[in-house]
């Protein structure tokens, strides 16, 4: 029975040592975790930071367009310029699309495009931009258009909160 009492002791010495690393390895465990998360945050980018980035600017064109009578090389667009109805009559440009607001066609973004153009550009109109772009200017033309929309979407969801 003596031999017990001697063994309790360090039974519970052991014990209390074996929460210490146990506690240690959790301490490490959650300091990797948080320094992933950091590392992972920072490799996010961030929406409204590529909104800005494309939301006005300059194409230089590879064929001149002609508006008005006068040659272009270089549109100059501000999609922040739009007003809610002239996206969404841009939106409306394709009615072919199905009713989903989620999804930008080439067409739509396209006139998108052409509607930011027009905005900064007096003399130059959307259906001018439409039917006088060529191939490759449109391919780009399209692209900007469809940044825009996506990360612009993804920010305004960052915006949205719950009461």
């Amino acid at each position: 029975m003596l031999e017990n009492v001697k063994k309790f002791p360090e039974e519970a010495e052991e014990s209390t040592e074996e929460q210490d690393e146990e506690q240690e390895s959790e301490q490490e465990t959650e300091q990797t975790e948080k320094a992933a998360d950091e590392e992972t945050a920072k490799k996010e980018i961030d929406p409204q930071k590529v909104v800005e980035q494309v939301a006005r600017g300059k194409l230089t064109l590879s064929t001149p367009i002609l508006s008005k009578g006068v040659n272009y090389d270089v549109l100059h667009y501000d999609f922040l310029a739009l007003s809610g109805f002239e996206y969404a009559d841009a939106m409306d440009s394709d009615a072919s699309r199905n009713a989903d607001s989620f999804h930008l066609t080439n067409r739509q973004a396209l006139s998108l495009f052409a509607v930011a153009v027009s905005k900064v550009t007096e003399d130059v109109d959307k259906e001018a931009v439409i039917r006088g772009l060529s191939i490759g200017d449109t391919i780009k033309a399209v692209q900007l258009a469809t940044v825009f929309f996506v990360t612009s979407s993804r920010a305004g969801n960052r915006r949205i909160t719950r009461e």
